[in-house]
């Protein structure tokens, strides 16, 4: 998901990358292994007896799209097998709102993991991930928030959802800046609006 889609991305533009993750003891989770390695990203991953997660991508005519998530055994991501040293070493760390979802190993690891890098002097970037996920987990998304994050990315519904309301572009985001250094929606074929130290900016 948001993770190590982003750890690409940042990879592509030539910045050093890792990703801490579990996977399942199948193909699909060494293809993943593979996949980050090829993209010359750093993989510091845990391999579980098990199916690895799945995510199914399913899209409208219009391109509208939504997700059906297997999470196979990502969720057993343990808090010990967050490496400190990797957080020592790096300046983001990057997750998304999918990782607090339930009472599971993975939560808790995101927990500390967030917990150490602010320790470590790094910034924090959450993705909010999912509208559905901002009503059902908000008290879980507002506590992470409230403990440190510097860059917050949500989509127009998720912002609107968490903004109780809102669908103005220029507005949305408002509710988020309280929370985060730089929030920035994304607006699908609209760009993206950034809000930064009350500036807006639409690109």
């Amino acid at each position: 998901g948001s993770p190590a889609n982003t750890a690409h991305g940042a990879s592509r533009l030539h910045l050093r990358c890792a990703f801490i993750g579990c996977v399942g003891n199948d193909d699909n989770g060494y293809r993943y292994i593979k996949r980050l390695r090829d993209n010359d990203i750093d993989v510091f991953v845990s391999i579980k007896d098990g199916s690895s997660g799945i995510a199914y991508t399913l899209i409208t005519p219009d391109g509208e799209r939504t997700f059906g998530v297997d999470f196979g055994v990502c969720k057993q991501l343990m808090p010990f097998e967050v490496l400190f040293q990797v957080l020592a070493d790096s300046r983001y760390l990057h997750f998304s709102a999918y990782e607090l979802r339930g009472d599971h190993p993975l939560g808790q690891a995101t927990r500390r993991a967030q917990r150490k890098a602010l320790q470590f002097g790094n910034k924090v970037s959450l993705d909010l991930a999912d509208a559905r996920l901002v009503d059902i987990q908000r008290d879980a998304i507002e506590e992470i928030l409230e403990t440190g994050v510097h860059v917050v990315f949500a989509n127009r519904d998720e912002a609107a959802r968490f903004t109780l309301g809102t669908r103005d572009p220029l507005d949305l985001g408002d509710g988020l800046e309280a929370h985060a250094e730089v929030v920035v929606v994304k607006l699908g074929p609209g760009g993206c609006l950034i809000r930064h130290e009350g500036e807006v900016t639409l690109i």
